[in-house]
């Protein structure tokens, strides 16, 4: 309850420790093995009702959207470049990770439908760039 008060969310990292306790390790093991609330759905609720993020990774992925979006309305465009970080996210990184390795829409069509319909695109890096390079030159042009 302390680390929620304090940080307004339950997200907490792996080697976080609060008051002495191993919480970052303890989160790990409820979510991945089910310590303390396997058999104990009163104990599920309980954290339901702080918050608890069960699955890290469809955390991550909705902030990721959301500031993407946030992005896209300042700048007209998603060509997030790699080293931008976005209210601490770094969105450019993440954005990189997902074109070269498939993270979050490896399994997941409707994660990759999501970019696409937001703007994203999935060519070579220096082929986006020479892209919005032309654009912004045309506009300038005219």
């Amino acid at each position: 309850r302390a680390f929620r008060s304090r940080e307004g969310h339950c997200r907490v990292p792996l080697k976080h420790e609060e008051a002495g306790f191993n919480l970052g390790g303890a989160v790990r093991g409820v979510r991945s093995k089910g310590c303390f609330v396997t058999g104990h759905p009163e104990r599920r609720r309980a954290l339901d009702q702080l918050g608890f993020v069960w699955r890290e990774d469809d955390a991550r992925w909705e902030q990721l959207v959301q500031l993407l979006r946030v992005f896209k309305i300042r700048e007209g465009h998603c060509w997030v470049p790699q080293r931008h970080i976005e209210s601490g996210l770094p969105l450019g990184r993440m954005l990189s990770q997902i074109r070269s390795c498939g993270t979050f829409i490896r399994s997941s069509p409707r994660r990759a439908q999501t970019l696409l319909d937001l703007g994203v695109t999935f060519e070579k890096h220096g082929d986006v760039r020479w892209a919005h390079f032309l654009e912004v030159l045309s506009a300038y042009k005219s």
